[in-house]
C-alpha cells in the first residue's frame, strides 16, 4: 500500500467515525426549557393538580415530593444529526467515487494525443490535470513537441495554475514553460499575471481604513523579492503620489490628514522563471505596473468600531446579544440546597455591535461576568454564574459564552431574583482605550429573567 493510499484510508475512517460521534451527541439531545412535567411519566402538570392532590394524573407518582416535577427535558438535535449522516454517508461514497475516477486519471500516458493533454488540464474535472502535465513535461524535455504545440501547452500549465489555486510552480511547469519560451513563444504577459496569481499583486493587503496618527503601512523597503517555486517577482525602483502629489515612497510614516486619499504607484523590476536546463539562462520578464489604492483616513478621536457609547440604543443591543431566557432552581434533597441554572438563547451574531461607516481596525472583545443577584429581607446575596464574550475580529463578529450551574441556599418565596450582565474590563481584551474608560460599557446591565422553581421555596431542614 502506497503512503497516499494510506493516508486516504486513513482519512476515510476519520470521517467515518466523527459522523458516528456527532450521531451520538446528536441522539443525545440538548435541554431545553419546557413547561412542568411528572418526573416520572412526563405528562403535564398544572397547579390544580399541584394544589388538589399532589399527585400527576396519568400514573400516581407524588409530583408534590422533591424533584417531583421537572421543567427540562432533552431534544435531539436534528440538524446535528443530518450533518452526522452527511459526514457518515462521505465516508462511504467518497471511495467509491475516487475508485470510479481512478482509472480516467491514469489513462494518459506517451499514446495520448497532444490535444488530449490540453484539453485535461483546461478542463480538470476528474483531477487528471497534474498527470497531464507530467507526460507534457516528459515530451518538453524530449523535444517532441513542436512551437505551436507547446503555445498551447504553455497557455493551457498557466490556466490550470490559476484554475487549481496554486502557490508554488513546480518543475513540470517550469520545464513545459521555459521550452515554450525557447522555442521562441511569448508568454511574457502571462508570466506577469501568473505571479500576481501565485505571489498576489503588489499592495494586495493595502489598508482600507487607518486612523490619523498611525503608520498606514505604506513604506517600501526596496528591492522587494518575493517566490513561488520556480517563479520569482523583484521589485526595484517605485515612485507614489498621493492625491497627485509626489511623495517618498520609502517614507516610514506617511502623514495623511483625515478623509479621503487616492494613492498612486507605479513599481519596476522582473519576473523570473528558473530553468533547470543545465547550462540554459532563466527567463527574466521586465514588469512596469502601476497600481491604485484608496484609503480612508479618520480623525484619531473619531469612535471605535462600537455604536456611540451614548447612543441609548448600546444597552438594548447588549441585551439583545446575551439573551438571559430563565432562571430554573432546582431543590436537592441530598444536600438541601438548589441548583440553579441560567438558560441563555445560544451564540449570536455580533454584527450588531458594528456602527454603519466605523473604521474596523484590528480586533476587541467586550466581556461580562453573569451574576445571580438575590434580594430577600433587605439582605442582597450575589452568586457568579458565567461569563459573556462578544467579540468582533476585523470583518467577524460573534457572542458568545454560557451560562452556569451552582448550589446555593435556597432562596425564599418572596425574593427577589436578577441576574446582572456586569462588565469585565480586564477580560475585554479590547484595543481601543475609548471603550474601557466609557461610562455605558462599565455600566452593569440588570434583566429580570422568568424563574422556574422546582419543589419548595426553602424546604424544612434547608438552611
Amino acid at each position: 500500500m502506497t503512503i497516499t493510499a494510506l493516508l486516504a484510508l486513513v482519512f476515510f475512517i476519520g470521517l467515518l467515525v466523527a459522523g458516528l460521534i456527532t450521531l451520538t451527541i446528536a441522539a443525545h439531545g440538548r435541554w431545553l426549557v419546557d413547561v412542568a412535567r411528572c418526573a416520572a411519566c412526563g405528562q403535564r402538570v398544572g397547579q390544580g393538580e399541584y394544589e388538589r392532590s399532589g399527585r400527576c394524573p396519568e400514573c400516581g407518582f407524588d409530583i408534590a415530593a422533591p424533584r417531583g416535577i421537572v421543567y427540562f427535558r432533552r431534544r435531539m438535535r436534528y440538524g446535528l444529526a443530518s450533518v452526522g449522516a452527511g459526514v457518515g454517508l462521505l465516508a462511504f461514497v467518497a471511495p467509491l467515487t475516487l475508485a470510479a475516477t481512478r482509472s480516467s486519471r491514469f489513462t494518459l500516458g506517451p499514446a495520448s494525443p497532444t490535444p488530449q493533454l490540453i484539453a485535461t488540464l483546461r478542463d480538470d474535472s476528474d483531477g487528471a490535470g497534474f498527470v497531464a502535465l507530467m507526460e507534457a513535461e516528459r515530451r518538453a524535455r524530449a523535444g517532441e513537441l513542436s512551437a505551436a504545440e507547446l503555445k498551447d501547452l504553455a497557455d493551457a500549465t498557466i490556466d490550470w495554475l490559476e484554475s487549481t489555486d496554486s502557490t508554488y510552480l513546480d518543475s513540470n511547469a517550469e520545464t513545459v514553460l521555459t521550452a515554450a519560451k525557447a522555442k521562441g513563444v511569448d508568454i511574457d504577459k502571462r508570466l506577469v499575471a501568473l505571479a500576481d496569481v501565485l505571489l498576489e499583486p503588489p499592495l494586495a493587503d493595502w489598508p482600507e481604513t487607518v486612523r490619523a496618527g498611525a503608520s498606514p503601512g505604506l513604506a517600501l523597503r526596496l528591492p522587494i523579492s518575493e517566490s513561488a517555486g520556480s517563479l520569482g517577482r523583484t521589485l526595484t525602483a517605485a515612485t507614489l503620489t498621493v492625491d497627485g502629489a509626489p511623495a517618498d515612497p520609502t517614507s516610514q510614516d506617511l502623514d495623511l490628514p483625515p478623509g479621503d486619499h487616492v494613492i498612486d504607484v507605479r513599481l519596476t523590476g522582473s519576473v523570473t522563471l528558473a530553468n533547470s536546463t543545465p547550462g540554459a539562462p532563466a527567463v527574466s520578464v521586465p514588469i512596469d505596473l502601476s497600481v491604485r489604492r484608496s484609503v480612508r483616513v479618520v480623525p484619531a478621536d473619531a469612535p471605535p468600531i462600537l455604536p456611540l457609547f451614548d447612543d441609548p440604543a448600546f444597552e438594548p443591543t447588549v441585551r439583545t446579544l446575551i439573551d438571559v431566557r430563565a432562571v430554573a432552581i432546582d431543590f436537592d434533597s441530598s444536600s438541601g440546597t438548589c441548583v440553579v441554572r441560567v438558560d441563555l438563547a445560544g451564540d449570536r451574531n455580533g454584527d450588531a455591535l458594528h456602527a454603519p461607516g466605523a473604521p474596523r481596525e484590528g480586533s476587541f472583545a467586550l466581556a461580562y461576568a453573569l451574576v445571580l443577584e438575590i434580594e430577600s429581607g433587605g439582605e442582597r446575596q450575589e452568586y457568579p454564574l458565567g461569563r459573556q464574550t462578544m467579540a468582533v475580529e476585523e470583518n467577524q463578529s460573534s457572542s458568545s459564552g454560557s451560562g452556569g450551574r451552582m448550589s446555593i441556599p435556597c432562596p425564599p418565596a418572596d425574593a427577589r431574583i436578577r441576574v446582572l450582565l456586569r462588565p469585565t474590563p480586564q477580560d475585554a481584551e479590547t484595543t481601543s482605550a475609548l471603550q474601557a474608560k466609557s461610562p455605558v460599557y462599565v455600566r452593569p446591565i440588570t434583566v429580570e429573567p422568568r424563574i422556574l422553581r422546582n419543589g419548595p421555596a426553602r424546604p424544612e431542614g434547608a438552611r
